[in-house]
């Protein structure tokens, strides 16, 4: 059975907790993630948000898998991408198919922080 994600939010063992403390809690997990200039602070938001839904709003694994497929796809797409056209330090050439691929280390940080941030 496929399950929305309003069907998720009515249904989940947090929906009678106060809604102010849920609104300030997403709002200061967004403030530091979007303030954050390192990859550590979004992956430990990441990481406790995963754990609350999972094991204290009590989600199943695999809904919660599949909603993060999407900023998961995005993520990846901008790391790509980004370690290809952004920078100038440390230039890292290969080649596929006879086609020379440039990954810049620049790029690649920001890659990660973009891909981090969005999940």
């Amino acid at each position: 059975m496929y399950s929305s994600i309003d069907t998720i939010a009515h249904t989940n063992s947090l929906r009678y907790s106060d809604t102010r403390l849920k609104v300030m809690f997403a709002l200061l997990t967004l403030l530091i993630t979007v303030a954050s200039t390192s990859p550590i602070p979004p992956v430990l938001v990441f990481t406790i948000t995963s754990l609350l839904i999972l094991f204290v709003a009590k989600v199943k694994p695999k809904t919660y898998l599949l909603l993060l497929l999407i900023p998961f796809l995005f993520g990846l797409t901008a790391l790509i991408l980004m370690s290809m056209l952004f920078g100038y330090h440390n230039p890292y050439s290969f080649e596929i198919f006879s086609h020379t691929l440039t990954i810049y280390s620049d790029g690649l940080n920001m890659g990660l922080l973009v891909t981090t941030r969005a999940l």
